[in-house]
């Protein structure tokens, strides 16, 4: 299996944690999701590589396994009072003809990895987990930055501005937590401006014959 689907599996099981409260294990499986899609990048990966992408799904799958034995599995806490006010966790999206490229994937994770941090630091009063969601949703805008909008259908450029704008308003609630109401300002101008140019994208002419 590849580092991308190995990546996206354990983005999956992430996202199924975070949806029963076990946050702490949801971050570390973003994490190692994150690290899976890094490896994806090396230009140099090949299958023979001493390194074995399967210790890392064996060895998370294992916790994760360990974990729901003692849990309510029927239990979606994103939908609970308390928590209805985060923007959700993402799966990564189904994608037979590769339109996401390997950075917008990245991106998800990320966002996925600091919602995790951005949710353990608001329940535990935490800041320096706050301090690092804010690191991570910046990484995942930086990475959606990657990408330009040229021979792309309007849909990708849409989502790609619209994942980026909901990155940038966590950081502005973050901010407002840390007291920081200027920052937290001037964040939200900006999620409010990408998530305008998620709506108002005019779709890519083709190119002359």
């Amino acid at each position: 299996m590849s580092p991308r689907n190995v990546a996206a599996d354990l983005n999956d099981s992430g996202v199924y944690l975070m949806e029963r409260g076990d946050f702490d294990l949801a971050g570390d499986t973003f994490m190692d999701a994150a690290l899976m899609m890094n490896r994806a990048f090396c230009k140099d990966y090949n299958s023979s590589d001493s390194w074995d992408e399967g210790d890392t799904a064996t060895n998370s799958a294992q916790r994760i396994i360990e974990r729901l034995d003692s849990k309510d599995n029927d239990t979606n806490v994103w939908r609970s009072e308390h928590l209805h006010h985060y923007s959700p966790p993402m799966d990564l999206p189904e994608d037979p003809n590769n339109l996401f490229s390997i950075c917008d994937l990245s991106a998800i994770i990320t966002y996925n990895l600091a919602l995790s941090f951005h949710v353990r630091g608001d329940i535990a009063q935490n800041n320096d987990f706050l301090v690092k969601s804010i690191s991570w949703y910046e990484i995942a805008v930086s990475l959606l930055n990657t990408e330009g909008d040229t021979n792309e259908n309007r849909s990708m450029i849409q989502c790609r501005h619209s994942i980026a704008a909901t990155c940038l308003s966590n950081i502005s609630k973050v901010q407002s937590a840390l007291g920081q109401q200027d920052a937290a300002e001037t964040f939200m101008e900006k999620a409010r401006s990408r998530m305008s140019m998620s709506i108002l994208s005019p779709p890519v002419s083709s190119p002359a014959a």
